[in-house]
């Protein structure tokens, strides 16, 4: 409108918001209301940002409406399920005044059209419209309290299963053909036979070994072998660093665990595998389902004693000492010495470890894993 132009004096477009711009802005938003920052988790802010696809005033409602939930469910922070639900909720609300609007201006247009046309003010009507201004043009303008559905007429929503946006489709006629593939791995994680054993039975393989058939715990079986699981938590570039094949938990729109083996890393694209199946999935649609819980395998050398301390002397120092640098005097390749014990504090500081200079299982396990050792399963070709 002209008179509501002249009334604004300036304009911006505010393009959607980033996943990492999300997170500020909530943290932001919750900064000055005087509550503390993690208050949403990680995951949580991913999922509110997919299903407000980063515009702020749907992150401002979905947001809003997940505090209520962790308050009803007497929950001290939003996690990720509590916003996809939220979104859900948001989605399923109906929009009635926007709607009793609508169709409230469809009978008064059609009510003039009709009146139009009997005053010969316009002669004659396109193929197909005298029969509906026949049937409707006589209604009167007044609207029911539910207002119903008009046919053929496109609607978006959010999945309720998924939380996700689905694309635009017809009431009347055929769905669209498009599915987005936030919703296809939705729907290709909530597999009931995608368990815990057999995203491990996938792992294992990788390695060249395979338990029985329906082992109760493929870890137990796996240290026979002299190999371990190890547990791992987030974040996702925690994960990715360490560049090894990994089983991740997900928890499903329905509040169930589900596992995954992550064999594969195509750039932004993730390969899993679990059951026999394999399937490729966006970087982002697999970690707004995931838990941020995770396990690798990892075969530990053979040590007579662990940890080990400053002082020790192992054929595995002389390894460490190759990996990590420091020279040692001739005959003591093997001593623990303190200039090794100050690369590796270093090392550990670098890795998120406790910084105390002993050797032990974790140690381990990161030497391991950023050392280029053939034999050992990657997700990409090139060592970390």
């Amino acid at each position: 409108m002209r008179q509501l132009a002249q009334r604004i004096t300036a304009r911006y477009h505010l393009d959607p918001l980033s996943l990492a711009e999300t997170g500020d802005y909530i943290r932001h938003r919750m900064a000055v209301a005087g509550a503390s920052d993690r208050i949403f988790s990680a995951m949580a802010i991913r999922a509110i940002h997919r299903l407000a696809h980063g515009i702020p005033r749907l992150i401002n409602l979905i947001a809003d409406r997940a505090l209520l939930g962790a308050y009803t469910l007497g929950k001290p922070r939003v996690n990720a399920p509590i916003a996809r639900r939220a979104g859900r909720e948001l989605a399923a609300a109906p929009p009635a005044r926007s709607l009793r609007w609508l169709l409230a201006a469809l009978i008064l247009a059609t009510a003039l059209l009709a009146f139009a046309v009997q005053r010969g003010w316009i002669p004659s009507l396109p193929p197909g419209m005298t029969a509906f201004v026949a049937r409707h043009g006589s209604e009167s303008a007044s609207l029911p309290a539910t207002p119903p559905r008009a046919s053929g007429v496109e609607t978006a929503g959010v999945d309720p299963a998924t939380g996700t946006v689905s694309p635009a489709s017809t009431t009347a006629g055929t769905p669209l053909p498009t599915t987005p593939p936030a919703l296809a791995f939705a729907e290709w994680i909530a597999r009931p036979e995608f368990q815990r054993g057999g995203a491990l039975a996938s792992l294992l393989a990788l390695w060249s070994v395979s338990p029985p058939h329906r082992t109760a715990d493929p870890c137990a079986w796996a240290a026979t072998r002299g190999y371990r699981c190890q547990p791992l938590r987030g974040p996702w570039s925690r994960i990715n660093s360490l560049n090894m094949p990994t089983v991740l938990e997900f928890l499903t729109a329905g509040g169930e665990r589900r596992y995954a083996a992550l064999i594969r890393l195509h750039g932004r694209q993730l390969e899993l595998a679990n059951a026999g199946q394999s399937a490729s999935f966006a970087l982002g649609d697999v970690l707004s389902l995931w838990n941020g819980k995770a396990i690798t395998i990892w075969k530990p050398p053979s040590l007579e004693a662990t940890p080990l301390r400053p002082g020790v002397t192992a054929p595995i120092i002389g390894q460490i000492r190759q990996q990590l640098g420091p020279t040692a005097l001739p005959g003591a390749e093997h001593l623990y010495d303190p200039s090794l014990q100050t690369r590796v504090m270093e090392f550990q500081q670098q890795h998120g470890l406790k910084a105390d200079g002993v050797i032990g299982a974790m140690t381990l396990f990161h030497l391991q894993a950023a050392r280029p050792e053939p034999g050992i399963p990657r997700l990409t070709a090139a060592s970390p």
